[in-house]
């Protein structure tokens, strides 16, 4: 694929999606509002209004008004976003120029044209140059998604547009229309997916980067397999484009996972295999992936988080939650908001879609993650996710920085995707469980997580 941009390609459709200056221009640059000719067509939609500024082949900016109090509201909103994310060094977010009594101003650039050819046909590495445009554009767009979704927001562009190109050949969002307040996993997995349409990188980058770049967590590395080890000298660019020729052994059968977490990872791969059983398998612990989810006939995942054993000689890995924390942590004021982000960043690590875990580096928990990761290699999670009913603090965190919560939790319908084809999961019961979090000076993170005595996790065998 080539990235291209080209001022034809502003269409009336497409310019509600657009916003920027040259990148060299300052990001807040103040020039008056009298001086910006607003020539382009207003788009409306409901109470919003955007409205382009300048001619086509000089553009200054896009202006953006909210027509009654509720949608200026949400401007303001909006606005103040996209200052955090100014301010946080945020590439791929559009700068904002002014700020108006009902509104503002933010910049505009050429949408980015992927066009086809005959490389994006087939699956052979790209040039370098290409590659790494690709690449440096796919880091700043997971910047971000992510950026957004740690603050509980999600973009909602339309997939396949919305994409600028900057003068300095950097990218920026430029689709603001669906910006919004979502803690869903279903939300957050299409602007996973938006990413892909923009770059047409479905196969060769993203999956790639989620299961061959491994994550930097000290601690927290999965085991390497002898025989597998590739060169130190080989970049991250080479290993997420390289064309996979003969993969050889799978990864999953060269780990030798711990304890409980063998049968775990046999089960997936076995039952995998065979379209008859695979309901059977996303209904089973192995695929339940919320905080404490139904899980029927291999027990609690939560519970193997909490305490799996070693292999057979080896003492059992323990948790190390209590380290100094570098500051006090902080009471939790909003458990169900809290506990809702864990679970959906959780879900989010071990499908694959975020290569950053939820559970504290060290813990059994991580570890279990890390080898649910690992199954779901080769499967997809389409749809569904957590839900977080409800949620109390039971112990505010102590000087060691140790809080617990109890959590009422439970799953939305699945649509699980791998070679074999697509099942639909059904959606699971409500369940309690009790979290135990450790405050590592930044955030919070899972150290065990175990089903409460009566419900039907604690009760499974």
């Amino acid at each position: 694929m080539e990235f291209t941009a080209g001022m034809d390609d502003f269409d009336d459709e497409r310019f509600s999606r657009q916003g920027l200056l040259s990148a060299s221009a300052p990001r807040h640059a103040g020039r008056p509002a009298a001086g910006r000719e607003a020539t382009g067509r207003r788009q409306i939609e409901g109470s919003r209004e955007e409205q382009r500024l300048g001619a086509d082949l000089s553009l200054q900016g896009v202006r953006v008004r909210g027509l009654d109090e509720q949608e200026r509201g949400r401007i303001q909103l909006e606005l103040q976003l996209l200052a955090t994310l100014e301010v946080a060094g945020i590439s791929a977010a559009p700068a904002v120029l002014e700020l108006e009594d009902d509104g503002y101003v933010r910049e505009v650039a050429p949408v980015l044209s992927c066009r086809r050819g005959r490389r994006a046909a087939g699956t052979t590495t790209p040039p370098t140059g290409e590659r790494r445009a690709l690449a440096g554009a796919r880091e700043a767009l997971d910047e971000l998604i992510g950026a957004l979704h740690e603050r509980s927001w999600v973009l909602g562009a339309a997939h396949g547009g919305g994409l600028g190109l900057r003068a300095d050949g950097s990218v920026v969002a430029l689709d603001l229309r669906g910006l919004r307040r979502d803690d869903s996993l279903s939300a957050r997995q299409e602007d996973r997916r938006w990413v892909d349409s923009v770059l047409q990188d479905q196969d060769r980058t993203l999956r790639r980067r989620v299961h061959l770049d491994r994550p930097r967590v000290e601690g927290d590395a999965l085991p390497t397999p002898r025989g597998r080890c590739r060169a130190a000298t080989t970049g991250p660019l080479d290993r997420f484009d390289e064309p996979r020729a003969d993969p050889g052994p799978s990864r999953v059968k060269n780990l030798a996972p711990l304890g409980a977490a063998a049968a775990v990872l046999s089960s997936i791969r076995e039952v995998l295999r065979q379209p008859r059983l695979r309901r059977t398998a996303a209904l089973s612990a192995v695929l339940v992936l919320l905080l404490g989810g139904a899980l029927t006939g291999l027990g609690a995942w939560w519970a193997q988080g909490g305490g799996a054993t070693g292999t057979q000689g080896d003492p059992p890995v323990a948790a190390e939650p209590a380290q100094s924390v570098p500051g006090p942590a902080p009471r939790i004021e909003e458990p169900q908001m809290l506990v809702a982000q864990l679970a959906g960043s959780r879900h989010a690590y071990v499908t694959g879609l975020s290569a950053s875990p939820a559970s504290a580096p060290g813990s059994t928990a991580l570890k279990e993650d890390q080898r649910l990761r690992v199954a779901y290699t080769e499967v997809t999670v389409r749809a569904g996710g957590p839900v977080v009913h409800s949620a109390e603090v039971l112990e505010q965190p102590g000087p060691e920085g140790t809080a617990v919560v109890h959590a009422l939790t439970s799953m939305e319908e699945l649509l699980l995707e791998d070679a074999a084809g697509t099942t639909r999961v059904p959606a699971t019961e409500p369940s309690m469980i009790r979290l135990v979090l450790h405050w590592d000076g930044e955030q919070w993170r899972i150290v065990s997580a175990d089903p409460l005595p009566g419900t039907a996790e604690a009760d499974a065998p």
